[in-house]
This record gives C-alpha cells, sequence and structure tokens, in this order.
C-alpha cells in the first residue's frame, strides 16, 4: 500500500513538472542490499543465507530539470524485490525432508538528486556526480513451514510480515552518452546509506533490527524535452 501511495504521489508531481522543460529517464539493473542489521545476521544463523543472496533486479523513473548551467534536480521513484527459498539450517522433519519457508524483501526509494553534470549540451559522453535523499518504503515477510523454538513442533503454512519507511542519503556516479542531441544511453552507480529500523508488525517486541542500505548499477535511457 505505501509503495502504491507513493507511486501515486511520484506520478502527481511529475504531470505537474511535465509543463516546465526537463528531461525523463527510464533505468534499470541490479541491487544488492549490504545485508548487515540483526535480520539479516538472524537469517544468516537460521536459514544459511548470505548477503550475495539478496541481490536482485531494480528499475526506476527519474524526471529531472535543469537549474543551471551544469546543474540539474530530479525526482525519482525507484523498485527493489527479491525472493530466496531456504531451508532451516539447524533442523529437519523427523522423517529426515527438509523445512522449507520463502523469505521477501522488498523496496521502493522515493527521492531528489542534485547533479552536477560536466560537459556541454551537446557533448556525447557527459560524466555526472550527484547526491540526493530518500524516504526508502520497504516490506519484508517469512512464509511457509517454521520449527517452533518453545515445543520443536513445525508449524506449516506461517506468515511474518513487517513493512516501514525509513530516511536514506544516496550518492550517485554515472555517464550520458549522446545518441542524437535529446536522446542518451546511461550507466550509473549508486550507493544508498538508509538508517536502522526496528521492525514491527509480527516482529514487535522481538527487538528485531533492518537496514535497506546497498548499491545498485542500472543502464537506461535519458531523453531530454
Amino acid at each position: 500500500m505505501r509503495r502504491v501511495m507513493a507511486a501515486v504521489f511520484v506520478s502527481s508531481v511529475l504531470a505537474s513538472a511535465s509543463a516546465y522543460a526537463g528531461s525523463l529517464e527510464l533505468r534499470v539493473g541490479a541491487f544488492a542490499p549490504t545485508a548487515d542489521s540483526r535480520l539479516f545476521v538472524d537469517d544468516e544463523d537460521l536459514f544459511d543465507t548470505r548477503a550475495d543472496d539478496w541481490q536482485g533486479l531494480t528499475g526506476g523513473l527519474e524526471y529531472s530539470w535543469s537549474t543551471g548551467r551544469h546543474t540539474e534536480l530530479g525526482l525519482h521513484i525507484d523498485g527493489f524485490g527479491t525472493k530466496l527459498h531456504t531451508t532451516d539450517r539447524h533442523f529437519r522433519r523427523a522423517s529426515g525432508g527438509e523445512i522449507r519457508q520463502t523469505l521477501e524483501l522488498h523496496t521502493a526509494p522515493l527521492g531528489m538528486t542534485f547533479r552536477y553534470v560536466f560537459g556541454g549540451r551537446h557533448s556525447r559522453l557527459r560524466p555526472y556526480v550527484g547526491i540526493g535523499a530518500d524516504v526508502v518504503y520497504w516490506e519484508y515477510q517469512e512464509y511457509g513451514a517454521f520449527r517452533d523454538p518453545l515445543t520443536d513442533d513445525i508449524v506449516e503454512h506461517d506468515e511474518f510480515f513487517a513493512d516501514g519507511a525509513v530516511p536514506a542519503l544516496h550518492f550517485n556516479l554515472g555517464l550520458r552518452i549522446g545518441i542524437t542531441p535529446d536522446i542518451s544511453l546511461t550507466a550509473e552507480g549508486k550507493y544508498v546509506a538508509a538508517g536502522m529500523e526496528e521492525m514491527k508488525d509480527d516482529w514487535i517486541g522481538l527487538d528485531q533490527e533492518i537496514d535497506v542500505s546497498g548499491s545498485a548499477f542500472t543502464v537506461g535511457v535519458h531523453v531530454r524535452f
């Protein structure tokens, strides 16, 4: 629901901004969470996951407008999601079968970026650097079969869910390659530094924390109006 609200908000702002000269970028690539919080440490212990396992596809949309000869301000929304099929690392069923479950993580950063773009308007290669701020909406869930730590019974078809929103800073480094005077291909690396957030919902009272920081690499198409 929060991601839907964010998408509606961005669509409304982009519609308003379209009255001004600017540019639109569509991008797709990969996002690698740092997976450096108590939640991911527990997942590694219980389900034998690794930080690399959480890597997945990301994509985004950004509208930007010029604020100077070499500077611009952009408004964006990105999305990321990944799903891991895991088994209990320490226990098995009485029959010897595995205790299987699925872990899912989704994020949707909504934010703004200030960029400094090198080169002239008609330069074919235009590197840039950027810095900005986000609100990262996130959802995490586990579902499947789990061992009850108090009784050692196996609970089938159980589910645990939590979501939230956390502030973040991001840093960009990228390159635009001109195809025509108004269309460019883009390649960008970005690091998102988010704050640690206490998980609530089905984790309330368990002193569990999640960190949705990570690195992204994307390629895209940039169109100037």
